[in-house]
């Protein structure tokens, strides 16, 4: 369970996370929504701990953090995949999942459940934005981490 009480955080004198209250059951799928520029990337990355946050508590778990929230809190740690999507460009679709699992039927399943099967020889810089999103959620699975944080998934 992460639970979120009265959490701010500030840049440049704008409240862009204005104490912001909420919990987050340990099942469940959450969306944020809201104009651009509103904040959501900004919490996202403030409940990962990527960024610390000026005032308030984050609780994940039986730990509860003030100033930044430590990745080391989530039971078996979270993936993020951020609005941009980051491959190894020398490396093939199948190579890059291969850094993740040495299952080839793993990997082939998780590219055939986002209709990438055909494009597993293929450079990531060959692929659409679209496909680079699908590549990032495959991967995303492949670590089975109980925890992700996803950033604008399916935007492309």
């Amino acid at each position: 369970m992460i639970i979120c009480k009265n959490v701010s955080k500030v840049y440049s004198n704008i409240k862009v996370i204005d104490s912001t209250s909420v919990t987050f059951s340990d099942v469940g799928f959450f969306l944020l929504s809201g104009e651009s520029g509103s904040g959501k990337t900004t919490f996202l990355n403030v409940l990962s701990g990527m960024i610390p946050f000026d005032s308030g508590t984050i609780k994940i778990g039986d730990t509860e953090f003030k100033g930044r929230a430590d990745a080391s809190a989530y039971e078996d740690g979270y993936d993020y995949i951020t609005q941009d999507t980051y491959f190894v460009d020398y490396l093939t679709v199948f190579e890059n999942l291969s850094i993740l699992s040495d299952d080839e039927s793993r990997i082939d399943s998780a590219l055939e459940e986002f209709g990438l099967l055909k494009i597993k020889d293929s450079m990531p810089v060959t692929l659409s934005g679209g496909e680079r999103q699908r590549l990032a959620l495959a991967r995303s699975l492949l670590t089975k981490k109980k925890t992700l944080f996803l950033d604008e998934p399916t935007a492309s």
